[in-house]
């Protein structure tokens, strides 16, 4: 492993790969891996290099991130252990990088939920929306008399 470890921690796919771009342009640096953190779409990308070109690139990637608001988090350690190369291998397969799959909340789903017909998942909307309204309490809606208030009510038209 190189002299310096940096990571720059972003939101979204598109910006993972601008940021990396930014990161290699900037300074003598090498990318070592671009990880997909589970949930909320966040990716990070693993550089290496000399301490002071490291930091330029985290740096120059960190700007490039907060232009698009989409930064996270950035570290750079300078001699890491040994003990973080595996931590650190290179990736090949972009499938490794990014798989392309359903979300946990959609894989998770029962069959029956997935086989329920448009009718019958409206209908169960429906009861659920009124269940919860009628359990916050909330108010109903004014009717138009009493929308009117004090004044209206002894004004001639």
């Amino acid at each position: 492993m190189s002299d310096a470890l940096g990571m720059v921690e972003v939101g979204g796919y598109s910006t993972v790969i601008k940021v990396a771009d930014v990161m290699v342009k900037t300074a003598n640096v090498h990318i070592e891996k671009v990880e997909r953190a589970r949930g909320a779409g966040q990716m990070t990308v693993f550089v290496t290099g000399d301490v002071g070109a490291v930091n330029a690139a985290v740096a120059a990637g960190e700007s490039m991130a907060n232009e698009v608001d989409h930064f996270v988090a950035k570290q750079v350690i300078a001699r890491p252990a040994e003990g973080l190369t595996p931590l650190v291998e290179r990736s090949v397969n972009v499938d490794q990088i990014a798989p392309e799959t359903e979300p946990d909340s959609v894989a998770a789903k029962p069959a029956s939920a997935k086989s329920a017909t448009p009718a019958t998942a409206t209908s169960a909307t429906s009861a659920a929306t009124s269940q919860a309204t009628s359990q916050s309490g909330a108010a109903k809606k004014p009717t138009s008399s009493s929308r009117r208030g004090p004044r209206s009510a002894g004004r001639k038209k």
